[in-house]
């Protein structure tokens, strides 16, 4: 370091002025005007006349002995009137105290200055250096509590007005009560105070009328004096979300502004606010100070909002000794009047809220933070050292900076109640519903705070913006209707509207879709019900109810599907809820019958010729309409011959076989059906067992189709399976059979298939399965498919001849229809 050449310092002051306007930057002033208005900004201060402001100092070196002495040079000054001085020239401290006044008689001045400083006797040593700027505190943070100039001490000072005692710090001519709250100009605010109305109280605000921002719109704008670019970004974006969670929950509005009534956010030596709309400053502007290095935190930035949209100190409330002690002993003898109450210049509203943000902490302005909060951390706490704490309970948690609270919220909607209108009817309306909806004209809170209720009725209708009220919900007649702000329990302001409610219930009918009160076990039917409504008309939107509930669906349909698995009669039931709530009911009493099964005999078919001694087999099957799976079980199928000495291989089953042992003759085979109620139905097939010759027994031959592709109907051109049974009581040794047809009436036939079989034993059918799809040319030429209605009968015969030469012959009739669909 050159010898002689002195380090410039930096000092940064403290933003003091209340109520007042400024701007970083230039600040022109009307010398005739003569409100209050005192300020320090750096190495600037505008003073008012007969004013003084103090600004401590802090040296920094950078070397070993922090005490060397450290030679101060002060430069700058103002017109007549104006004096500037620094305490000393030469301290081993690390602070000093510079000091500026304006007399009397002198116009408001802006006074600009500069600091200097040097390590006395050590010029030459290159090695040290020295900085002067303004003294860090810590911020908040440290002393518990948000204060507006962290480490300075004023003068303690106390008003008796009315009876009631005023206590507040003067630092810098400013009022300053509960560390951060500046009342403004102490000797405007005394004479205010002893001459104060009687009704409305511009400082204290009984009850706020005289402080509120218009309409609950803020204007505000940045002093942007934090530092570089990014430092004064980093603290707009916390002062943001802060002037954000105020909006979203209470609806303030902020609004950038730098003309009328708006706040400046300014850096400052700590964190401060004026109490709600300071109005009796003579300016537009007032601050809200925040220091980035301790006032930097969402939390705090929301605390010093509440101050400026009007509340106070949550421990300063008049009921505040029934919930948390003040220990003035463990309080700093300096900062004791930080803990006075209002008395009758306020109004405590609400319940006293351990959680609220305006709350201070328990080590708030305490002479031994570290012994405060290491006794608070035991259990019980033990608060010996601290200078406020809760005391029910002693466990609560006080002076949380990170979200509003109930408490806050009310508060804050006292000073701002949303402004509202009930639309959607108008006084005395008659009528069996209303849609009523909330039209604010200022603010717009939290839904659920808005609860809607009746004169007439015990209990809420609802809660939101918006609600739709029933005749059904209140008494006929005349009911007030009250939209009312609610917060933790206590009503801010409601609106309300006479209206006349009646409703006569509507009219139903019903009946079943297929027309009939007699309906299947275990089938599904549906009942169709229709209403109409006396007020509504057609009943479009009314509620349909069904009980019992349908089997599928939804209860509330006008259409009702149902299922019931026992016989015998059943009510149903709908009611019906139209738009106003009235309900009417109606019934319907249907029969639920039961009916007997459906048997079917597959296999064999009618006109078959068997030869005695041989086994059939047997193929059928059964439905029942009033069954869970519309079929009968196998188990319930009972087979019988009309000859008792044929032998079934199970006398129960869809598949058995029988042996036809009864010797030659006509057979009746028959199936017997029986449901789960007993109920029970027959199938009947009729065929021929023929006899054996001298010469032999002839063979059996017969064959079986293909499902059609409609009922009793076989396209042409699809394909079609003949399955052919072929047996011989007497010989083990292959059948010859063909197949062929003949349209029915003619005598021109056709071939269609032939074969042999083996047989597999003396009692066993054999078979085989021959493809066949018939053609437009089945008919020799026959232009078959000329629409797609016609349809033609054809015989499809079987003749099957043994070893020894005897045939039988076996055919069926089918219906071959054109396939054009």
């Amino acid at each position: 370091m050159k010898k002689g050449w002195f380090l410039p310092g930096s000092l940064v002051g403290a933003v003091l002025l209340v109520g007042g306007c400024f701007e970083s930057g230039t600040l022109e002033l009307d010398p005739a005007r003569v409100a209050p208005l005192d300020l320090v900004m750096e190495n600037r201060v505008v003073l008012t006349p007969g004013h003084q402001v103090t600004v401590q100092v802090e040296i920094r070196r950078e070397e070993p002995d922090p005490e060397h002495p450290v030679m101060l040079a002060l430069t700058g000054g103002g017109t007549s009137g104006v004096t500037v001085t620094l305490d000393t020239t030469l301290t081993k401290g690390n602070l000093a105290t510079l000091a500026i006044a304006v007399s009397d008689t002198a116009a408001p001045q802006e006074i600009h200055y500069a600091l200097d400083g040097k390590l006395a006797f050590y010029e030459d040593h290159e090695a040290l250096v020295v900085s002067v700027q303004a003294p860090t505190t810590g911020g908040a943070d440290v002393a518990g509590a948000e204060e507006y100039a962290p480490g300075v001490t004023g003068v303690v000072k106390a008003l008796t007005i009315n009876g009631e005692v005023i206590t507040y710090e003067v630092i810098n001519g400013l009022a300053i009560v509960g560390g951060d709250v500046v009342l403004g100009d102490a000797a405007t605010l005394e004479a205010r105070l002893q001459a104060r109305s009687a009704t409305c109280n511009p400082s204290l605000h009984t009850d706020f009328a005289c402080s509120a921002w218009t309409d609950g719109v803020i204007g505000y704008s940045f002093a942007n004096n934090w530092g570089d670019d990014d430092e004064n970004r980093r603290m707009r974006t916390i002062i943001e979300d802060a002037m954000e969670e105020w909006t979203r929950q209470i609806g303030i509005r902020f609004v950038p502004r730098t003309s009328g009534e708006f706040l400046q956010f300014r850096d400052g030596d700590g964190c401060s606010s004026g109490l709600g709309r300071v109005v009796f400053t003579g300016f537009d502007s007032q601050s809200i100070t925040l220091n980035n290095s301790g006032c930097d935190t969402k939390g705090i930035a929301m605390h010093e909002i509440g101050h400026a949209i009007g509340l106070y100190h949550e421990q300063q409330r008049n009921d505040r000794n029934n919930w948390v002690v003040v220990d003035f002993g463990a309080v700093k003898e300096d900062k004791i009047g930080n803990f006075f109450q209002f008395g009758d210049f306020i109004v405590d509203r609400g319940a006293y809220n351990y959680g609220s943000i305006m709350h201070y902490r328990w080590d708030a302005f305490a002479k031994d933070e570290t012994a405060c909060n290491t006794g608070r951390v035991l259990s019980p706490p033990n608060f010996a050292h601290c200078s406020v704490y809760p005391t029910d309970p002693p466990e609560a948690i006080i002076g949380q900076r990170d979200n509003l609270s109930e408490g806050d919220l009310y508060g804050a909607y006292r000073l701002y109640p949303p402004v509202f209108r009930i639309l959607g009817a108008t006084a005395g309306q008659s009528g069996d519903r209303f849609s009523l909806r909330l039209d604010y004209d200022r603010g717009r809170p939290q839904v659920d705070r808005v609860v809607w209720t009746s004169d007439r009725v015990a209990t809420p209708l609802g809660t939101g913006n918006a609600i739709t009220i029933r005749a059904s919900q209140v008494p006929a007649g005349l009911n007030n209707i009250t939209a009312s702000f609610v917060v933790d329990g206590i009503t801010i302001t409601s609106r309300s509207m006479v209206l006349n409610f009646s409703n006569a219930g509507p009219t139903i009918s019903v009946v079943a879709s297929n027309g009939n009160t007699q309906q299947h076990m275990n089938q599904v039917f549906s009942l169709i019900a229709t209403a109409t409504d006396a007020e509504d008309g057609a009943c479009v939107d009314c509620r349909f109810t069904w009980n019992p509930v349908p089997t599928t669906g939804s209860t509330d349909t006008r259409i009702g599907s149902f299922r019931f698995t026992d016989a015998g009669p059943q009510t149903i039931s709908v009611t019906v809820e139209d738009l106003g709530g009235a309900t009417a009911t109606a019934t319907l009493t249907v029969d639920i019958v039961n009916t007997a099964p459906t048997v079917t005999i597959v296999r064999p078919t009618d006109g078959i010729v068997v030869a005695s001694g041989t086994y059939l087999f047997l193929s059928g099957r059964g439905s029942d309409i009033n069954s869970n799976t519309g079929t009968l079980p196998c188990t319930s199928l009972r087979w019988t011959s009309s000859n008792a000495s044929d032998v079934f291989s199970s006398a129960t089953g869809c598949n058995p076989t029988l042996r036809l042992a009864g010797g030659a003759g006509p057979r009746t085979l028959t199936l017997l059906g029986t449901d789960g109620h007993l109920w029970s139905a027959p199938d009947t097939v009729d065929f021929t067992v023929s006899a054996c010759t001298a010469t032999g027994c002839p063979p059996t031959a017969y064959f079986e189709l293909s499902e059609p592709d409609l009922p009793d109907v076989y396209f042409i051109e699809r394909e079609m399976a003949i399955i052919i049974r072929l047996g011989d009581s007497e010989h083990n040794e292959p059948i010859t059979y063909r197949v062929y047809g003949r349209r029915v009436g003619q005598t021109t036939t056709f071939p269609i298939a032939t074969g042999s079989e083996m047989l597999l034993d003396e009692t066993t059918l054999s078979s085989a399965v021959d493809l066949w799809t018939p053609s437009a040319s089945v008919d020799g030429g026959w232009p078959f498919c000329s629409t797609a209605s016609q349809y033609r009968d054809y015989q499809i015969i079987l003749e099957a001849t043994d070893s020894t030469g005897m045939t039988t012959t076996f055919s069926r009739t089918v219906t071959l229809g054109c396939n054009l669909i």
